[in-house]
């Protein structure tokens, strides 16, 4: 099983969807030098499959989401994969 990186985990944090502003913040600073690893963990660990309701829930709602709420999973994955790599196709898609 993939585990997420702490410095993975602090981004989603720091970064939870918070309405636009989050989103554009989050795509301000992944163009930043010091966040050039984000976009290829972010999609390693998507691939992965890594983001389960469960863990999204932990990490980006303190544990706040049933897996009924899988679709607000999917939204805040769209939502940062747009922030972090807005040139590129969304994976689970190309699937």
């Amino acid at each position: 099983m993939y585990e997420l990186s702490d410095r993975l985990k602090k981004v989603l944090e720091t970064y939870n969807i918070d309405g636009d502003v989050g989103v554009d913040d989050l795509a301000h600073d992944a163009a930043l030098p010091s966040k050039a690893w984000l976009g290829t963990e972010f999609e390693e660990a998507l691939r992965a499959g890594a983001f389960t309701t469960e863990t999204w829930g932990d990490v980006c709602y303190n544990g706040g989401l049933d897996e009924d709420q899988a679709y607000i999973v999917d939204r805040d994955l769209r939502l940062f994969w747009q922030a972090i790599n807005p040139d590129r196709p969304y994976p689970p898609d190309e699937q």
